[in-house]
């Protein structure tokens, strides 16, 4: 089982293994007019298919978002702009043999916020895999 952490605006997703040791990480920018909703939708969407790219077929969403969660995880309609990503992520769940989205508090997902902010000072997206980046290293 990978935990799989998210962050809007810079994007950021922080993987961990099963013992809870870190795992992977990936970050990069998407911008969402200042719509926390959308952009905490397609965090969780870029988790999941960033899980599914890595072919790790039982994996657990953690985002700080609890309306994202809830709409995720429910049946009820969002009409919102982030109601199609919401559909997107929904769909994604399909590709996984367990798949859990929770909510976690933004207190305690200061990895995935530190590798977000990461991202504001590069050219591009980043993807570590085995080795910690710098940016986490002291909170790890």
């Amino acid at each position: 089982m990978h935990d799989v952490y998210c962050c809007y605006g810079e994007c950021s997703v922080h993987a961990v293994d099963y013992t809870g040791d870190f795992f992977a990480a990936k970050n990069g920018n998407f911008h969402c007019h200042n719509d926390v909703h959308l952009a905490e939708s397609m965090a969780v969407k870029e988790a999941l298919s960033w899980a599914k790219d890595r072919a790790w077929l039982k994996i657990r969403v953690l985002s700080d978002c609890q309306s994202v969660c809830n709409l995720i995880n429910g049946s009820s309609l969002d009409h919102s702009y982030a109601g199609c990503v919401i559909d997107d992520c929904k769909a994604l769940q399909r590709h996984f043999e367990v798949v859990s989205i929770g909510f976690i508090p933004r207190s305690v997902n200061k990895l995935a916020h530190a590798v977000a902010r990461a991202a504001s000072s590069q050219p591009g997206p980043n993807v570590w895999f085995s080795s910690i980046p710098s940016c986490i290293s002291h909170l790890v």
